[in-house]
């Protein structure tokens, strides 16, 4: 496409060139015969009327007693003037014109140019009339061999055709593949970096090169996929966590039907034995007190799962107030047996007041203090904390137990997770009481977090917002 633009470029200067060339050269000859018509015709220093001079010698010298001028080569042609006889005709004399017809043409007041040829010659005439007194007293008429400017415009026209037009377009092509080349490198090799880029390296980057189109291109670019990069990750993330959520919500129903199963299994059990009408009262008895207890169980189990459920929904908000944190830890305490001889309670003299629930606070601070209380020795102490944190309350549960294994400590708040896998409700309970204390603090815009070391026991700590 770069080669035919150039082509077509080059063609229209060689025909403003070659035409330039033509126009300049027969105007010149134009103008040299019109003015050397002129000078014969009204030679400068004569009178303004009167019979017309002859021609200067060596200039028009066959006119009158010359012998015509040869005929054998257009080189030797000479001009020629014609006067008008006394009966109004032409005397030709010994010379003829070179085009009659621009003589008669003359003769009704004409001047003008011709082309004729003479000895296969192209000449170019100037035919013009000569006046005396105001009528024509005769015909002047000058020749130019023009052979060897056409000569020259054909060796010029072939030049341009066969050498310059040609040539230029091969010079211009080959300079518009090197430089088109160069210019497009910058493009190849965004292109190929591009092509290179995956979903398993959207961090690669496009090269930036120079300060030119190409590189604002790239930085753009670049831009661009940065922002697709962010959004994949984004969208990795929601999928990762969709996936865990998918895992968590089996899990859930998986764990959930086997505390109902063991429950269920004992109210059926025990249900059947009631049944039997040879079983005795004591069996009776001992029967419907395992299912008063298989009922508590499965009573508490399905109140934790509602809590779950309105602190995932965000409906525990709808009962919050201003409440002092002093106030809820104690009442807290005294709800878990066993506290007087074993919990040390540390608070600030004024009471640190807060934003929530009192009750969804004081059953997360019983957690705390059931947890810590039933992972401790008899004899082991278990202090809580409260104090003041910038904006935040802090109320800290610190026990002296066994401490809990490091592979334990990212899974502690997951629902249904215990660290003891026999799942013994005796030793992990139902393994919702974490979760719980999870979602009313994260309910109440707090954070829950623990720290623990094997030996030396374990610390969970709950940062809740300070009323305004």
């Amino acid at each position: 496409m770069t080669m035919l633009v150039m082509g077509a470029v080059l063609a229209l200067l060689g025909f403003v060139v070659y035409f330039g060339a033509e126009r300049t050269m027969l105007a010149s000859v134009d103008h040299k015969l019109k003015h050397d018509a002129d000078g014969m015709a009204e030679p400068r220093g004569g009178p303004p009327h009167g019979p017309p001079r002859p021609p200067p010698d060596g200039f028009l010298g066959l006119l009158g007693n010359s012998p015509p001028h040869p005929r054998s080569s257009a080189q030797g042609l000479k001009p020629v003037i014609l006067r008008v006889g006394p009966g109004g005709n032409l005397d030709l004399g010994h010379d003829k014109p070179y085009d009659a017809n621009a003589v008669e043409q003359a003769m009704g007041r004409w001047s003008g140019y011709s082309d004729v040829t003479i000895d296969d010659s192209p000449v170019r005439l100037y035919t013009r009339p000569q006046f005396d007194q105001g009528r024509i007293a005769g015909v002047v008429q000058i020749p130019y061999d023009v052979g060897d400017i056409l000569g020259s415009l054909r060796t010029l026209r072939t030049v341009l055709l066969v050498i310059v037009i040609p040539l230029g377009v091969l010079l211009s092509g080959v300079a518009g593949l090197f430089l088109v080349g160069r210019l497009i490198r910058p493009l190849r090799e965004m292109r190929e970096k591009a092509e290179a880029v995956s979903a398993h390296n959207l961090s690669d980057r496009l090269p930036e090169t120079g300060e030119d189109e190409f590189a604002a291109l790239a930085t753009t670019l670049n831009a661009m996929l940065g922002r697709l990069e962010l959004a994949f990750e984004q969208e990795q993330e929601t999928l990762r966590q969709l996936e865990e959520a998918i895992a968590q919500q089996r899990r859930f129903t998986a764990d959930a039907s086997h505390e109902l199963k063991t429950p269920l299994a004992v109210i059926k059990a025990n249900t059947g034995l009631v049944l039997n009408m040879d079983a005795s009262k004591a069996d009776y008895r001992e029967a419907v007190q395992q299912i008063d207890e298989a009922a508590g169980r499965m009573n508490k189990l399905v109140g934790d799962l509602l809590l779950l459920a309105r602190a995932d929904a965000g409906h525990l908000a709808r009962r919050f107030e201003r409440c002092g944190l002093n106030e809820i830890l104690t009442e807290a305490v005294q709800q878990v047996p066993g506290t007087d001889e074993r919990v040390t309670s540390t608070m600030p003299p004024d009471d640190v007041v807060i934003e929530g629930s009192p009750d969804d606070l004081a059953r997360v601070f019983v957690n705390l203090i059931d947890n810590a209380m039933r992972h401790s020795p008899e004899s082991a102490p278990v202090s809580v904390e409260v104090a003041r944190r910038g904006e935040f309350a802090s109320v800290s549960v610190k026990d002296a137990g066994p401490g809990i294994p490091p592979e334990h400590l990212e899974h502690l708040f997951e629902r249904f997770y215990r660290i003891d896998k026999s799942r013994a409700s005796e030793t992990g309970g139902t393994g919702l009481g974490l979760a719980i204390c999870k979602g009313v603090v994260r309910a109440h815009g707090g954070q829950i977090s623990v720290i623990s070391k094997v030996g030396r026991g374990t610390t969970f700590t709950v940062l809740l917002p300070l009323a305004a």
